[in-house]
């Protein structure tokens, strides 16, 4: 999974959304989005896999950050996957007007 934002991004911008499906019903499918890296710049929102930036940042000084995302069912036993997501940083004027979304499964 694969990423863009711009160096001038505001804190809390979103970057793009993780979707993911559960072939379970009811409670059992519920979802939950965790980033396991150390982070500190982006989270995931738990219930529906939006990612967001949540500190400034500066190309010069980071231009890649990778992420490792899982997602965790609410089976039992509870059922979950896992994936890289590599977030680009763009220089104020290089960002390309793109939202990406990408689709996961848990079997």
């Amino acid at each position: 999974f694969t990423f863009n934002i711009s160096e001038a991004a505001a804190p809390h911008t979103i970057v793009g959304q993780i979707f993911a499906f559960d072939d379970d019903s009811g409670d059992n499918a519920a979802l939950e989005y965790f980033i396991d890296s150390a982070a500190d710049h982006f989270s995931i929102d738990l219930f529906n896999g939006t990612l967001r930036l949540e500190k400034p940042l500066d190309r010069e000084t980071v231009a890649k950050y990778t992420l490792y995302v899982t997602v965790t069912d609410s089976g039992t036993p509870a059922l979950s996957a896992s994936s890289t997501v590599t977030v680009f940083v763009n220089g104020k004027l290089q960002q390309q007007h793109q939202m990406l979304y990408y689709i996961c499964s848990l079997y």
